[in-house]
């Protein structure tokens, strides 16, 4: 796909650490929707450590080849082996490792690897171009970071938000972050020159704050906003277009911008236009393999089959024991009237609302009744009622296994598919 090139060179950085090889795709998928949608000169500045394969490197360098474009790899473990090895101490110190890896904190060392790179767009992976880069690189960014406002994009849908997510309670109580001003780092563009004026070492300084501040969840994206929220340049919704909110509250069309598929949010349906984006662009890439996604075709197939399988199996079980017994159904008062639709369950057959405080749980006797119960955490409920001398399968049983969209133990779901293709 040759283009003329503008003289204008943008530059872009991601960053890798794949210990599987399965997640270079992603990278790739969002590099070559750049490269299909812009006529810039694009330098991708590929952030990594010891995991890149040669395989993956190669792929990289001929989907860049192919668009005339250029990619520069850094393993930050070697060029940058003094600090990265400070910010090691210090997270082995007090900094909780449940959230920190290394690909989401290489970012901060942009300003160390690129010195003389004054500007530069910082992408997540699971991003998707469906605009011309130069836009974004043609905005103003007058201040260290420039991003797009989470308060701002909800409130473009007609929405509000309505608190703060108890991940993030700390983070607005110990820094100067509001709902107005936290955003999503998935797409920023960084003013690496300011960044330099202002820090030392950013990414020292971020892990330090992470180790004074424990209760921080997010820590790239707290790192970032705890720094920057008072002062990050604002950039329009576009940019970071986010596909739990443009799903739910979206038209099915595209419009201009960058689609951020945050939370691995990738589907096989291609019947919604912002799903099959991602796909048309992953089976143009070098990392799509035909006969891995018909094996997995077959594979959902197979699984499919299995599940049917199992729920008639259950529901056979239960028409047994039934058959002798009179069935009582055990739920949440605010569900009955799904379950009484979905399951066919006659008016007059009863419904007892499940409550721990009562004295009776299972409040029918077991010589002629059997207890079908719809509750969330069933492994839970089972060893209390156990521990009360009930006995499964003799006195209650999971009615959630009669519902086919619980049946997940044999589940292939889509995600799954999308990163062995």
């Amino acid at each position: 796909m040759s283009k003329k090139h503008s003289n204008r060179t943008v530059h872009v950085s991601y960053s890798l650490s794949d210990k599987s090889g399965l997640y270079s795709k992603f990278v790739g998928v969002s590099m070559l929707s750049m490269f299909e949608n812009t006529n810039a000169n694009v330098i991708v500045h590929l952030l990594h450590d010891d995991t890149l394969s040669d395989k993956n490197r190669e792929r990289f360098q001929s989907l860049a080849k192919q668009y005339h474009q250029k990619i520069l790899f850094y393993n930050v473990l070697e060029l940058a082996k003094d600090t990265w090895g400070e910010a090691e101490r210090i997270h082995l110190e007090g900094v909780s490792s449940e959230r920190y890896t290394k690909a989401n904190m290489f970012q901060f060392l942009l300003p160390e690897l690129l010195p003389n790179v004054n500007k530069v767009i910082r992408l997540d992976a699971d991003t998707v171009f469906n605009i011309d880069v130069q836009k974004l690189w043609n905005e103003k960014v007058d201040t260290e970071v420039g991003a797009i406002s989470d308060y701002e994009l909800l409130s473009s849908f007609g929405l509000k938000m309505l608190g703060i997510d108890k991940r993030c309670s700390a983070l607005y109580e110990e820094t100067d972050a509001t709902l107005e001003t936290a955003f999503n780092a998935g797409v920023t563009v960084f003013r690496l020159d300011l960044m330099r004026k202002t820090f030392d070492n950013l990414l020292i300084a971020g892990v330090k704050l992470l180790k004074e501040h424990p209760k921080f969840h997010f820590f790239d994206n707290d790192i970032l906003i705890a720094f920057f929220a008072k002062t990050y340049t604002h950039l329009p919704i576009k940019y970071n277009l986010r596909l739990n909110y443009v799903i739910q509250y979206g038209k099915n069309e595209l419009t201009e911008g960058i689609y951020h598929y945050v939370g691995r949010n990738y589907s096989l349906n291609v019947s919604d236009v912002r799903y099959k984006l991602f796909l048309d662009y992953l089976i143009c890439s070098p990392w799509f393999d035909s006969s891995v996604f018909s094996s997995v075709c077959k594979t959902i197939q197979r699984t499919n089959a299995m599940k049917v399988q199992r729920r008639l199996q259950v529901i056979n079980f239960i028409n047994r024991v039934c058959s002798t017994k009179k069935r009582v159904i055990v739920g949440l008062s605010n569900d009955e009237k799904r379950i009484r639709k979905e399951l066919f369950i006659a008016d007059d057959e009863p419904f007892v609302e499940f409550l721990l405080d009562k004295e009776k749980i299972l409040p029918y006797p077991f010589e002629t009744h059997f207890h079908l119960l719809f509750l969330p955490y069933y492994d839970k409920i089972k060893n209390i009622l156990e521990k009360m001398g009930y006995e499964e399968f003799v006195h209650f049983a999971n009615g959630m296994e009669l519902m086919p969209r619980y049946i997940d133990n044999l589940k292939v779901d889509d995600v799954s598919v999308i990163y062995n293709v």
